[in-house]
């Protein structure tokens, strides 16, 4: 999958055994330099996992960016951010919940407006750590939290 859908013939060090761990259903956290490789970490999971990915991040550019490279090749990838109409953003939701979309990439601050939250509940949630992030309205932060867990569980 990874040559067929991405172009790479093999992973970088460290992204096979974050996919994996990701796959498994592990907490994953990457840490690689810029140009390192992360976004292959959660874009491989995306086409295997039946739920739409999300991705929370607060950069407009590579949001874009992304998602014109992944609808390049045919992965079908949106984001909603601060750029788009009302119409645009609900456009675009709808299309993630009809399963029309593999990869949502959310600005943080969509968690403060509208309905995104309660909409995307059920979906695969992650940020580029892939952690679960909460929002809190009435401050517009949003806070990375992991669910607590009791040890030797999985």
């Amino acid at each position: 999958m990874l040559r067929a859908r991405f172009g790479f013939p093999d992973f970088r060090p460290g992204q096979e055994r974050a996919v994996t761990c990701v796959l498994d259903k592990r907490d994953t956290l990457v840490v690689l330099p810029t140009g390192g490789g992360k976004s292959i970490c959660y874009q491989v999971p995306a086409m295997v996992l039946p739920a739409p990915t999300v991705v929370v991040s607060p950069l407009i550019s590579l949001m874009k960016d992304q998602v014109d490279a992944l609808t390049a090749r045919g992965i079908p990838a949106t984001f909603v951010n601060s750029t788009l109409s009302s119409g645009e953003v609900s456009e675009r939701m709808s299309r993630v919940m009809r399963g029309e979309i593999k990869l949502l990439y959310l600005a943080p601050e969509r968690f403060d407006v509208g309905t995104a939250a309660e909409r995307l509940r059920g979906t695969k949630k992650g940020d580029e750590e892939s952690k679960k992030v909460q929002a809190k309205p009435s401050k517009g932060v949003a806070r990375k939290t992991t669910t607590p867990r009791k040890a030797g569980g999985s």
